[in-house]
């Protein structure tokens, strides 16, 4: 065989390993890339259901008043996600029951501006979101039974 056809084996070799890896690795990035993007959002909403509780224990403790609470309910982590990747919130079972629960927190933070609802009563079901999502810590019945038992004030773990 002359040198010119093993320079075109060589050639069409190459750009078959070429075609096969772009097939396979393209894919393939785009796979690690999701799971990425699917962590970074979520790590973004549980942030922001974070930095709710701070401030919903405090009126729990009745060191802040349920109204002023409800004048800084912000989800900026959500809103960014929401507005970036909103295609994502419906790809993974995790995602779609984060976006559930954040916008039942908007749709109560409209309900108290527009007097649809009172404050005190859209924070007991803000705490029930954050139960929901495991930022607040519930009780066992064992716990609440040991509380009773020896009159000891509930301790909230986070």
């Amino acid at each position: 065989m002359p040198a010119e056809d093993h320079e075109w084996l060589k050639i069409l070799a190459s750009a078959i390993v070429g075609m096969f890896t772009g097939l396979i690795a393209d894919p393939v990035r785009g796979l690690i890339q999701s799971r990425i993007d699917l962590a970074k959002m979520q790590n973004a909403v549980m942030w922001d259901f974070s930095n709710l509780s701070k401030p919903a224990m405090a009126v729990h403790d009745g060191k802040l008043p349920a109204w002023k609470f409800w004048l800084g309910v912000e989800l900026p982590g959500f809103d960014y996600y929401w507005e970036k990747n909103r295609e994502l919130f419906y790809t993974n079972q995790r995602m779609v029951l984060l976006r559930v629960q954040c916008e039942v927190v908007k749709r109560l933070r409209a309900l108290v501006e527009n007097k649809q609802q009172t404050p005190d009563d859209a924070m007991q079901k803000l705490w029930e979101v954050l139960v929901s999502v495991k930022i607040i810590h519930e009780p066992t019945i064992w716990e609440r039974l040991i509380q009773r038992l020896f009159h000891r004030a509930p301790h909230n773990k986070q």
